[in-house]
């Protein structure tokens, strides 16, 4: 694939911002609930 077949994007600091605050709505990821199956030991 040649530079010429790739798109660029440049977001623009207002876009960027917004997609920030809308993470930020979000909160923190629900680790407390993440429960896996066995893993290994640690040590």
């Amino acid at each position: 694939m040649s530079k010429a077949d790739q798109n660029s994007v440049k977001p623009s600091a207002d876009s960027l911002a917004s997609v920030a605050q809308g993470f930020a709505k979000r909160g923190p990821a629900p680790v407390h609930l993440w429960n896996p199956d066995f893993c290994g030991d640690l040590d």
